[in-house]
């Protein structure tokens, strides 16, 4: 997607949003989704907001997407390209719902497949 290989991005479980937030001081990930006060936190921490939902015309449930100045002043090309992968991926699970559904639960066992 827009040039951003599948072995260029690692997707890692870091908990919660406290953990995401944690994650992000500590170095393991480099850019997270937390919302609310985690949000205001990250920012007061100085980590810079990325994506502002309310400003995009899509429907999300509060979230942001925060990296670290350093990683966004070291790799702008790389930061451009996965925002125009994560939009076009959020067109594809609206426009293709019932597609995108089976592939979450696929990973889930049958007594948590609750879409």
């Amino acid at each position: 997607m827009n040039g951003i290989g599948e072995k260029e991005v690692t997707i890692i479980p870091v908990g919660d949003e406290g953990g995401r937030l944690s994650s992000l001081q500590t170095g393991p990930a480099h850019a997270v989704i937390i919302s609310g006060i985690h949000r205001l936190t990250a920012t007061r921490m100085g980590f810079r907001q990325v994506i502002d939902y309310s400003k995009l015309p899509i429907e999300v449930s509060g979230s942001t997407i925060l990296a670290r100045r350093s990683y966004l002043l070291k790799y702008p090309n790389t930061t451009l390209r996965f925002l125009k992968a994560w939009i076009e991926a959020r067109y594809f699970f609206k426009a293709n719902a019932e597609f995108s559904i089976g592939v979450l639960k696929k990973p889930l066992p049958p007594t948590t497949q609750r879409f």
